[in-house]
């Protein structure tokens, strides 16, 4: 194998790149490392007729859109958005990098599903809670809650997919 500035150049082919450092891994593996960049389709589809949140780096900014998009909707539709990122965020809100309900409170009684730039969780609003079946937390999924039991707004994984997703128009 031969490598050129970090990256495998070539396999089993000599370029006569003259002296030459050799490694014996004693019948270990070399991997090069992998990143797994794919796309659902229909989610990514969908998520594009959905409010972006993806500009959002602050709580300020997520209230902003969030109150914007909820001004523009018939008086019963649900807003539903897509793409917030904590990783994004300059200021991490007071419980750490996770959102709550609260943050949807822009939205007035409208029911909002906001789900994160990888779609792995989903933050609702109280008008989403009292529709959902929220009791205990199914097999592979979270339903994150506070210091008191009650449901934060957050679902995670499965809990998002399984109860969530059934209930939204």
């Amino acid at each position: 194998m031969s490598l050129a500035d970090g990256r495998i150049e070539s396999l089993g082919e000599s370029h006569g790149h003259g002296e030459r450092d050799t490694l014996n891994l004693s019948g270990a593996w070399i991997l090069p490392g992998l990143i797994d960049a794919h796309a659902h389709l229909l989610m990514g589809g969908l998520s594009m007729q959905r409010l972006d949140l993806s500009s959002a780096t602050c709580r300020e900014d997520f209230d902003r859109l969030i109150e914007s998009h909820a001004a523009q909707l018939a008086p019963n539709a649900w807003l539903e958005a897509f793409g917030w990122n904590e990783q994004h965020w300059h200021q991490p809100p007071v419980n750490g990098n996770r959102p709550d309900l609260s943050w949807l409170r822009a939205a007035g009684n409208r029911k909002v599903v906001a789900w994160r730039c990888d779609q792995h969780a989903a933050l609702v609003n109280q008008a989403v809670l009292d529709l959902l079946d929220i009791r205990n937390d199914i097999a592979g999924g979270t339903i994150v809650r506070d210091a008191h039991g009650a449901p934060t707004g957050l679902l995670l994984e499965q809990s998002a997919w399984k109860i969530l997703v059934p209930r939204i128009p």
